[in-house]
């Protein structure tokens, strides 16, 4: 198959919470060959991706159907056109060759935006040995892993989708570790399932207010953002507050005072 890039508009853009769409568009972008095709039958697509038949009829569907709302307006914003009309299967992907260009790079070298990392770029590189072309060394490779490996916040925050940080906000703070890229993971898997970067805020700001009611913030109570964004969901439970010693009281004042007016009355 060719190459086909994948960006993270892909679940933050007009496929937002649209499933299957957007997940049967996820699983469709690696079967675009060379010529920005896929040229492979219903049956062929269910047997590579595992995907229910109904769903990914239902979900081709839409990507051929007008999206007035995308940012491309060529084919009104359809992601598929058949590439035969008279033929059930087969679809010509509408923009791949600019997401192609557009992960190559090639743009921002043309208008300038590139110009200060071909800089840096230069400049870690100044003391190449003639003779890799440029190419760096293993060394040299090496060091950039290590470099990495000693700052994982530095690699969460080149990898983060543009609402993790809002998730990472809301979410309560917690004692001891907490692998931000392992929640990263469980987000995406969540995502492929059809849940939205919404539940997860939300569901993060509701945790959030009831471990602060009961006292827990700043913990190894808390759980790990990876754990609330598991199979298990807890992203979508509703952590209702505790009752207060006021509610309390109000409810037993309110009891004594139903009782009172039925012995009265």
């Amino acid at each position: 198959m060719g190459y086909t890039p994948a960006f993270d508009t892909l679940y933050t853009g007009t496929l937002f919470g649209k499933w299957p769409t957007a997940a049967v568009w996820a699983s469709l972008l690696p079967l675009i060959n060379a010529r920005g095709e896929i040229n492979l039958s219903y049956e062929a697509i269910s047997g590579m991706t595992g995907w229910p038949m109904n769903l990914l009829r239902q979900g081709i569907e839409a990507l051929c159907q007008p999206d007035p709302h995308s940012q491309s307006k060529a084919e009104g914003g359809r992601r598929l056109v058949p590439i035969d009309p008279g033929r059930e299967w087969g679809w010509r992907a509408v923009n791949v060759a600019i997401y192609r260009q557009k992960a190559s790079g090639a743009n921002q070298v043309l208008d300038g935006r590139n110009a200060e990392k071909v800089r840096r770029y230069k400049e870690r590189h100044r003391e190449t040995p003639p003779d890799t072309n440029g190419t760096p060394t293993h060394t040299q490779t090496h060091t950039h892993t290590q470099t990495e490996e000693k700052n994982p916040t530095a690699v969460a925050k080149r990898d983060a989708p543009t609402w993790f940080p809002d998730f990472k906000a809301a979410y309560p703070k917690r004692g001891g570790d907490q692998p931000w890229r392992s929640a990263g993971r469980s987000a995406s898997a969540r995502l492929a399932e059809g849940h939205t970067p919404t539940e997860f805020i939300e569901g993060a700001k509701r945790y959030a207010a009831y471990i602060r009611a009961v006292g827990k913030e700043g913990t190894e109570f808390v759980k790990q953002a990876s754990t609330f964004l598991g199979p298990d969901k807890p992203f979508l439970e509703p952590w209702d507050l505790p009752a207060t010693k006021a509610d309390a009281r109000f409810a037993m004042n309110a009891e004594t005072a139903v009782k009172w007016a039925e012995e009265t009355l």
